[in-house]
């Protein structure tokens, strides 16, 4: 055996690593022949081996290179590359009869191959500690099945793991989140408390980091950065805070679903807010907005109130089928799709307590965004209007629609209005001036007054600022033409309101069937100014009760204007109740009212349709 020739093979290979060589490494190199350590530099040098590693790892010069290739082989046929193999030299040390035995134990404690294969240490260790070390996590009461997930923790020492473990429950994570989250096991208690340290003085509060542990163990240039990162989308810092666990997310993979967001119609203010839907898959939140689209939301629903990408099918069905069976509609549930956030045990609060103020089921499930409304909004606004206006329950039911405006804009409307000259118990008999925008009903006053109607009068028929102002221009115009003066239009404004073509046909209802002219006699409308806004079937009513009762009622028709109880006594002298006429009224009224009010139902539409295909009005004489 020539030793100095091995010696200096050796020297050639390792270069400055051969100092740092070991006497009983020299020793035992030594011993090998020239031509068998040449064919293992040959080999190693083969398959990318350093010779600064051989330095660290001298035993693979000892090794029978035959052995040496069986075993790099076999490493790869395991689906091992050869970078890990370089990187984990010591794998070699191992027979393949070994690294079989131990690659099959734990296949059997059911660690998956591409774990096994990403840290391959997990091959150095017997299968006896293994087994002892998942022992004690159990004992610990870490589930199992999550450990083998995971084997780096398995190469920890147990007094190590005791350790980290009582300081990650100090700093008060669960058993199931340490399981969940094992990785932590592997960082030292210095690095998680310099890291708990870092996020609670960046201002997110212990309960939130708690929710997401994974961020313990990241790198802090990397939490910086990503912090960075999602401000520059538009998220606000406290959001961030908030929702902390997207601090642990890529960045590629933050944009990746921000950009499928937009790409499905979410508004970026939608994303900024809800920054958990970040957290989504983008498969997830497809299949999600996939399945809202089908329900019957509208897309841009569904932008508005992103919110229900959070929730899976079953989920929202179960909500959707809830509110149904109280009374919703499909339409409105799909007009208002928010509600579908809501549990029914929630929905069922809201509604005993939305009855409980007086709002009566059928006035409810109109409005279903009531639901979505907070007690504590809604009970501002009914204490308002039960003080301020006087609502009893039936009213508050009636006029719900205004739970919706901001209380402040409610009460800035009303000093408006006031201001105007309307006083408030008008406003109380039309509610939905409130829910009117100033510029709208200052427009609609001042239209008014052109026309030369009174404060006074338009404080009394204030429901005449709901009305279109060009719809009353042209009924002003329209009345003036069958003969009505123009000021007893501006004494009785609520002509204005009136559908023109079918006051004109009552006008001469009046004319011919109450006052028994003819269709050429002259007739002056503004000689029966009284009788603009009485109802014509209570008028016919009325004459063919005097009639009855032989009572020549046209040589003074004010006649027909008296209250029922008091005409019964006048032409009967039978004193009643107000209850007794009201009744005898009815018998005379009911028909005709019926009759009547069909009539002109049917006329008003036919009026509607000869004005459209005509474009003029129907009657322009009386």
């Amino acid at each position: 055996m020539d030793a100095m020739a091995v010696n200096e093979t050796i020297r050639q290979f390792l270069g400055d690593k051969y100092s740092d060589l070991s006497e009983s490494d020299r020793d035992r190199i030594e011993k090998i022949q020239k031509k068998h350590l040449q064919n293992n530099i040959a080999l190693l040098d083969l398959y990318g081996v350093r010779a600064e590693k051989v330095g660290t790892y001298p035993f693979l010069l000892t090794l029978n290179s035959d052995t040496l290739k069986e075993r790099f082989e076999f490493l790869q046929s395991l689906g091992i590359s050869l970078k890990e193999i370089r990187g984990n030299l010591k794998l070699l040390e191992r027979s393949t009869i070994t690294l079989q035995s131990h690659y099959s134990r734990l296949i059997a404690i059911s660690m998956p191959p591409e774990k096994i294969l990403k840290c391959t240490r997990i091959l150095l260790l017997a299968p006896t500690s293994i087994e002892k070390k998942l022992k004690y996590y159990q004992e610990l009461g870490l589930e199992r099945h999550k450990i083998v997930q995971a084997p780096r923790t398995l190469q920890l020492k147990i007094s190590t793991v005791k350790e980290r473990y009582n300081f990650l429950r100090s700093l008060g994570l669960s058993n199931s989140q340490i399981s969940t989250h094992n990785a932590l096991l592997c960082k030292t208690k210095k690095t998680i408390q310099e890291n708990y340290d870092f996020l609670i003085g960046w201002g997110i509060v212990p309960r939130k980091l708690l929710q997401a542990p994974a961020l313990l163990g990241k790198n802090q240039d990397s939490l910086y950065n990503n912090k960075n990162y999602l401000k520059s989308l538009g998220i606000e810092e406290g959001k961030i805070f908030q929702s902390c666990s997207l601090l642990g997310f890529k960045m590629e993979s933050i944009q990746k679903k921000f950009d499928f967001l937009v790409s499905l119609g979410i508004s970026q203010s939608q994303i900024v807010r809800n920054p958990f839907l970040l957290y989504r898959k983008i498969s997830s939140l497809q299949e999600k907005h996939d399945y809202l689209v089908n329900l019957g939301i509208k897309p841009k629903l569904i932008s508005r109130y992103s919110t229900l990408l959070g929730y899976n099918s079953k989920t929202v069905e179960a909500h959707f089928n809830n509110l149904r069976t109280i009374g919703f509609r499909d339409t409105d549930i799909l007009s208002y799709p928010i509600i579908l956030q809501l549990k029914p045990e929630t929905v069922k609060e809201k509604l005993d307590w939305l009855r409980s103020k007086g709002l009566r089921d059928q006035d409810i499930v109109k409005r279903p965004q009531l639901l979505a409304r907070s007690q504590k909004n809604l009970n501002q606004k009914l204490n308002f209007l039960e003080n301020e206006f006087g609502f009893s329950k039936d009213e508050l039911s009636k006029h719900s629609k205004l739970l919706f405006s901001k209380l402040e804009s409610v009460k800035k409307k009303l000093n408006f209005l006031q201001n105007l000259g309307i006083e408030k118990k008008r406003i109380a008999k039309f509610p939905s001036l409130l829910a009117r925008n100033i510029e709208t009903l200052q427009h609609n006053f001042n239209c008014l007054r052109n026309l030369g109607v009174s404060v006074k009068k338009i404080s009394t028929y204030a429901g005449l600022l709901l009305r279109d102002p060009d719809s009353l221009n042209r009924n002003f115009c329209y009345l003036m033409t069958i003969g009505v003066t123009r000021e007893n239009i501006t004494d009785h404004p609520q002509l204005l309101s009136l559908h023109c073509d079918a006051f004109a046909k009552a006008l001469r209802i009046f004319k011919l069937n109450i006052l028994g002219l003819k269709i050429a006699d002259k007739f002056n409308p503004n000689k029966i100014k009284h009788y603009f806004s009485r109802s014509q079937a209570t008028i016919l009513a009325k004459s063919k009760f005097l009639e009855k009762n032989d009572v020549d009622w046209t040589k003074n028709v004010s006649w027909l204007g008296v209250p029922w109880q008091f005409m019964i006594k006048k032409a009967t002298g039978v004193q009643m109740t107000k209850k007794e006429a009201s009744e005898i009224s009815k018998t005379y009224t009911a028909p005709l009212k019926k009759k009547y009010d069909n009539w002109m139902k049917e006329y008003k539409q036919w009026c509607d349709l000869f004005a459209i295909r005509r474009g003029r009005r129907l009657i322009r004489r009386i």
